[in-house]
């Protein structure tokens, strides 16, 4: 996977805004509860970019609360997926090109999250990308899926 590392999250979206005020943002996060309080969460962030540009982007998977993962039993993954818009549109991330295009990352050595980022590009034709993060858990015996996205 190129251009792929892993470290802590930040959830948003900011895309190219003409006002004064410079980006606007959006949240890109969303929520599923275990049955022992824990949470497992989404987030998903992408920097402002510009049609035929490139941009930062963040996701992760995280479990809140409850006790820590087991190693080698519990896991928790993240995957990310990018959709662009446009005519002909395409978008370049984790070492490929399409529309749309995906990477995934696993953790099951006790780790309470799942982390990626790297930079985005588009070509001129794209408008937009709509950036999904998916976070699926085996944890405290259960099984959780939640997405968000911007």
């Amino acid at each position: 996977m190129a251009a792929l590392t892993m470290g802590a999250a930040a959830p948003a979206l900011a895309v190219e805004d003409p006002g004064a005020d410079g980006p606007q943002k959006a949240s890109g996060s969303n929520w599923s509860g275990f049955s022992n309080g824990a949470r497992l969460y989404a987030e998903i962030w992408i920097a402002t970019w510009a049609s035929g540009g490139c941009a930062d982007w963040t996701s992760s998977a995280f479990i809140s609360g409850g006790t820590n993962p087991v190693a080698n039993r519990d896991w928790i993954k993240n995957t990310t997926k990018f959709d662009p818009w446009g005519i002909s549109p395409s978008v370049t991330a984790f070492g490929q090109s399409g529309d749309p295009i995906q990477g995934s990352w696993t953790n099951n050595n006790g780790s309470r999250g799942s982390y990626m980022s790297g930079s985005l590009c588009t070509n001129w034709r794209t408008v937009g990308v709509t950036g999904y993060e998916t976070a699926t858990a085996y944890y405290n015996g259960q099984t959780k899926v939640v997405t968000a996205s911007t």
